[in-house]
């Protein structure tokens, strides 16, 4: 429980800051144009990391297609959202998008190689398309 209201609080921080740069952005002229984007792209990952918690909540329901659309919104602002892809692939996956699901799994991979857990993901896809070789 303590870990989940650490990452909450940290949200509603990033949140808060993003909120103060776009105001202090809004008063002033020259650097706004650098300030300003700074400030969305922490906005823009406040928004991601609690669709990302949206979508494995949706995930965890059963709600797959649900979960593939917001993930895909996530993942189209950046494709290599490592947590964004594992989740995606899962939700493929769950979907019997068994292709897609490898897909995902493989790119999460390449992203970030020492993620036990992805092979693991992308095995059992894999086995369920009737690659036993592997």
């Amino acid at each position: 429980s303590a870990h989940s209201s650490g990452s909450a609080d940290a949200v509603v921080e990033i949140d808060c800051a993003a909120e103060q740069e776009q105001q202090q952005v809004q008063g002033v002229g020259g650097g706004a144009a650098a300030a300003g984007s700074f400030g969305a792209q922490v906005q823009q990952m406040a928004q991601n990391s609690v669709a990302l918690q949206i979508a494995i909540n949706q995930i965890n329901a059963g709600q797959v297609v649900q979960a593939e659309a917001l993930l895909n919104g996530i993942l189209d602002a950046n494709p290599a959202d490592l947590s964004a892809l594992v989740a995606r692939g899962t939700a493929r996956a769950l979907a019997r998008k068994l292709t897609e699901a490898v897909d995902d799994f493989s790119k999460a991979i390449e992203i970030e190689p020492r993620y036990p857990d992805t092979y693991k993901r992308r095995g059992q896809a894999r086995s369920a398309l009737g690659d036993v070789a592997g």
